[in-house]
């Protein structure tokens, strides 16, 4: 195996760590050297560390008020509710009126804005 290989092996392996900037001296140097000459690496650490950019911005669960389902289904129950036609097609001039039901959802949609951290151009600043 040339040492090309045993390199690009070895970033695969250290690519998630440096993301979560959790790499030693000696690792962190080895992945930055690396990745200033191989785009295909570098590219997979943006990647990477964009992800755990946005997992550290997850917040932590918050448990719901007690009795808060009971109080819902209250209003909900005291609430009119609409009755439902039997045609589950929507309703002239309402979103989705008039689209194939059997076509396939859309594609290509781009993340939204903020989704990809500013700074990660500068890949060599997050190892």
């Amino acid at each position: 195996m040339s040492d090309r290989n045993s390199s690009h092996e070895a970033i695969e392996e250290l690519s998630g760590v440096a993301a979560l900037r959790a790499l030693t001296p000696d690792e962190a140097s080895f992945v930055a050297a690396h990745l200033a000459g191989c785009t295909s690496c570098r590219r997979q650490y943006v990647e990477l560390a964009a992800v755990a950019d946005l997992l550290l911005r997850v917040p932590e669960p918050v448990a719901p008020p007690a009795g808060l389902r009971e109080r819902i289904l209250a209003l909900a129950a005291q609430t009119a509710q609409e009755r439902q036609s039997a045609d589950p097609r929507p309703a002239e001039g309402t979103p989705g009126a008039g689209a194939d039901p059997g076509a396939a959802p859309p594609t290509g949609l781009a993340p939204p804005a903020g989704a990809v951290p500013a700074g990660l151009d500068g890949v060599g600043a997050h190892v």
